[in-house]
């Protein structure tokens, strides 16, 4: 994510503050909040890490208290980065070399394709069809120029061609 210098939501300023305001005898990164604190106190969390379990469940959470329209998991978001890189024409190989996946099948499990994106392949490959039969239609075009005024007998067995089948 880029920073937003200047921005009071600037991602960069925001860790930045945050970790300078996490208690200084716990190790932890996820630190349980204090109840009440000023924005001037050195610390806003107690010498105590948040548990487990609350940190597994803090994306549903989160998504009911703002009330979004899908509740979001920790593995939803997990799962954006990934598909964000490949958007952005990030190669496999520099995709897992941020998540720390070991093959490309396990990361193709983690990229997801939108219905925009399911729609361009789809015309892509109408597209790619189209053409095809173009130059099929155009091979036979040839064909039957060439028959009408070369004088050539057409054989009695026709070939029959499939609209998929290549043509050499």
């Amino acid at each position: 994510m880029p920073g937003n210098s200047g921005s009071e939501y600037c991602p960069v300023s925001s860790f930045e503050k945050y970790v300078n305001k996490l208690n200084p005898e716990c190790d932890k990164l996820w630190q349980r909040p204090k109840d009440q604190f000023l924005e001037e106190d050195p610390s806003w969390y107690y010498n105590i890490p948040v548990g487990e379990k609350t940190l597994g469940n803090f994306m549903s959470y989160l998504s009911k208290k703002c009330n979004l329209s899908e509740i979001y998991t920790n593995h939803s978001i997990t799962a954006t980065g990934p598909t964000v890189l490949a958007k952005n024409s990030y190669c496999n190989a520099q995709i897992m070399a941020v998540t720390g996946h070991k093959s490309v099948a396990s990361l193709s499990l983690y990229q997801r394709v939108d219905n925009d994106d399911k729609i361009r392949v789809k015309n892509f490959k109408l597209v790619h069809w189209i053409q095809e039969v173009g130059v099929f239609n155009g091979f036979l075009n040839s064909l039957i120029n060439h028959l009408m005024t070369g004088g050539v007998s057409i054989p009695k067995k026709k070939k029959r061609f499939h609209w998929r089948q290549k043509i050499i």
